[in-house]
């Protein structure tokens, strides 16, 4: 009988903890609020709602509106405490363990959030999701603020992983540290301890102890690990970072003026080779932001004989530092002047083109699009640079109306764009459609002689649908639709001889011809994110000399041979054949913190004729590689290459004809080697156009189409102050 009672009593003891565990009712328990208004919310899953009261708990999927008042709420049983502000629209989608959940999620779509994180040593994992990041949260206190011009996190103690809702960009925070997660450099921001512990004390808790949170500071435990003094918004630059990873204090012991100049001042000092001349220079690039503008400054003199002028480079047989004392006359005179002070603009941005409802670019700019790119896409107008400098344009606009625009060269404006857009439906923002037209106003004009091509305007537009977007976290999806077309506009007959038929004005018979539309391009596809890859695909329809995403980063180097092939072809009179490809792009941020990251697009095209299908040798092939300062720890060296290539497989098999070495491609990269904090050897190489003494281009064929290209190749020593 004892045995038995003794084995009772042993089963009781073991069952009676499990019991208690399935008696705690799992959730967030509301442990202080406020509702004076009455307007407070609490729906949960099932749409019925909740009174709010001490002591409810709250299950997962109760999404909260705080209206007027305020909540403090602590999860049970894992004890951590949340306290949320007025105006606040918050989800509790997620309790780790809490049937089978791997994290604790929590959805932060407008308001203000504290949160302290409780640690029992147990890989406790929470995540809070904003509409613009995805917080991961490896410490313990900070504060999330969501708001109409973006949203802000600020840490306190520990460290918190941020990530933009498309993937692209990330960063992790340490203590006393704050992001705006629509700030265009996503940069962190040093906040001084005197700031932001008056920040918590301002929003503190009122209804629990904090110290009373399991894996929580304790009290007395000081200033937080990793803080720093400073002004508050000041942005942490990479000659900061740098800094600090030699020597962690040299900065904060600098006086306002020093750290100025650190974040601020930067120069090159070396050697280059343009057209195959080689130069040394002496260039400081002063950088100033202030909030989300950011300006930077380009002041080169690269020369033979420092004391003797007439041996400086002149882009394109430019002075530029004449500021219109070598020209006559006022006209001459002002656009000189103009010219020469918009090329000391490196750039000139205002907010990010993928977040923000307003930017601006100015400067050399490699990333300019319209829409999804049916016209165009990922244009650059520094592909000669340092040799040829252009001050683009790139702006943009979007609520509920939308405005993009895009422009080469301020100081020589060929090619121009605009693109209006809509989202009709505020129930479902994601559809949206565009217009676009894009105009080259003279792509001839590098040619020997314009008027031998009719010197042609380059008229486009397209028409462009977002159908439907998926956002599951892991996986985000756009899915998008276009049509476009292209025509020219002779300014004058061409030549007779060699173009009888290609008269003055515009040729809109080149649209339609024998009964059917010509010279038009349809696109559909999707692009998005999965994980850590972002990732395109998308299937193209075109017919003629038409080209899909024409303006490109390769359109600067081909246009004269896109100029005398729809000459051609228009005074020939035909239809053009239909075309179709594949175009798919991926890149891979294979190690986080931007350590590895590799990417790469192709463009595979074939034509269709009847029943035949033949490939066409206008491929597109681009790789990239970048490598972060931080793979390499113990000596910093980082660097990049890209390469972008049309008709490779004619170069594959024609290499007697064709040279990856030609127009047809544009490649950059460098290598850094910082030697200390203060400075870093860094070698250039690339492609450029050449250009002879007065500026005119240096053709490689005899029918003059298409430029000849030349290394350029610059060592330089990179000085951070």
């Amino acid at each position: 009988m004892k045995t038995i009672k003794r084995i009772f009593v042993l089963i009781l003891l073991t069952i009676l903890p499990a019991v208690a565990v399935v008696a705690v009712e799992i959730g967030a328990e509301i442990v202080y609020f406020e509702n004076p208004a009455g307007d407070m919310n609490l729906i949960q899953l099932d749409g019925s709602s909740m009174t709010p009261d001490f002591g409810v708990v709250l299950p997962v999927g109760t999404r909260i509106d705080t209206g007027s008042g305020i909540l403090e709420l602590r999860l049970v049983p894992n004890g951590t405490i949340l306290k949320l502000d007025s105006g606040t629209d918050f989800q509790i989608k997620s309790i780790q363990d809490e049937e089978g959940a791997e994290e604790t999620v929590f959805s932060l779509i407008r308001g203000k959030l504290r949160t302290l994180a409780a640690r029992h040593g147990r890989g406790e994992k929470y995540t809070v999701e904003t509409p613009s990041a995805i917080c991961a949260v490896r410490g313990t206190e900070f504060i999330n603020e969501v708001g109409e011009n973006g949203s802000a996190v600020i840490v306190r103690y520990g460290s918190v992983y941020v990530e933009s809702i498309a993937g692209d960009r990330w960063i992790t925070l340490g203590a006393n540290q704050g992001l705006n997660t629509r700030s265009a450099n996503y940069r962190p921001i040093i906040i001084p301890i005197k700031e932001i512990e008056s920040m918590f004390a301002g929003f503190a808790f009122l209804g629990t102890d904090p110290t009373l949170v399991p894996g929580a500071p304790s009290a007395g435990a000081g200033e937080p690990t990793g803080s720093a003094s400073g002004d508050i918004g000041r942005p942490v630059t990479e000659a900061v970072a740098r800094e600090r990873e030699y020597e962690p204090k040299s900065y904060d012991e600098r006086g306002a003026f020093g750290r100025w100049i650190a974040d601020s001042l930067g120069g090159e000092i070396g050697t280059t080779t343009i057209e195959g001349d080689t130069y040394s220079k002496l260039i400081l690039s002063p950088v100033f932001e202030t909030g989300s503008l950011r300006t930077a400054l380009y002041l080169p003199i690269i020369y033979v004989d420092l004391y003797d002028g007439s041996t400086w480079y002149q882009p394109r047989g430019n002075n530029e530092w004449s500021f219109g004392i070598d020209q006559s006359g006022w006209q001459d005179i002002m656009t000189d002047v103009w010219t020469d002070l918009w090329l000391k603009i490196r750039y000139i941005e205002y907010g990010d083109a993928e977040w923000d409802p307003f930017y601006f670019k100015v400067g050399n700019l490699n990333t300019m699009s319209l829409g999804h790119g049916a016209l165009v896409y990922q244009f650059a107008n520094d592909f000669d640079f340092p040799a040829v400098r252009r001050v683009g344009f790139n702006m943009g606009y979007e609520k509920t109306l939308g405005i993009e625009v895009v422009a080469d060269d301020l100081t020589r404006p060929n090619l121009v764009g605009l693109r209006l857009s809509a989202s009709p439906f505020q129930s479902y923002q994601a559809f949206e459609f565009g217009i676009s037209g894009v105009a080259d106003l003279r792509p001839a004009a590098e040619a020997p002689d314009p008027g031998y091509y009719g010197d042609p305007w380059f008229l486009a537009g397209s028409l462009d649908v977002d159908l439907f977007e998926i956002n599951s976290g892991f996986f985000k999806a756009v899915v998008f639709a276009d049509g476009s077309a292209m025509a020219p506009v002779y300014r004058s007959d061409a030549d007779s001889v060699d173009f009888p038929n290609v008269s003055a004005g515009p040729a809109w018979d080149m649209l339609w011809k024998d009964g059917r539309p010509t010279n038009f391009g349809l696109r559909g596809g999707l692009r998005g994110v999965l994980g850590p890859i972002r990732y395109g695909a998308e299937y193209r329809y075109w017919n003629g000399v038409f080209q899909p995403s024409m303006f490109n980063s390769l359109y600067g180097r081909k246009k004269v041979e896109i100029v005398d092939g729809i000459t051609e072809y228009l005074d020939a009179g035909l239809v053009g054949a239909d075309s179709m490809g594949i175009f798919g792009e991926l890149y891979w941020d294979i190690l986080d913190d931007d350590r590895l990251s590799i990417g790469g697009a192709y463009h595979w095209p074939w034509t269709v004729s009847g029943s035949t299908i033949g490939l066409e040798n206008d491929d597109y092939l681009k790789l990239e590689l970048n490598i972060g300062s931080k793979l390499i720890r113990a000596y910093g060296i980082h660097g990049g290459f890209k390469m972008e290539r049309n008709k490779v497989r004619d170069t594959i098999s024609h290499p007697d004809t064709y040279s990856w070495m030609d127009a047809y491609t544009v490649i950059t990269g460098e290598v850094v080697f910082p030697l200390n904090p203060l400075f870093s050897l860094a070698i250039i190489g690339g492609t450029a156009t050449r250009y002879d003494e007065n500026g005119d281009v240096v053709w490689a064929n005899a029918e003059e189409t298409i430029p000849k290209v030349t290394p350029v190749l610059n060592i330089e020593t990179r000085i951070n102050y």
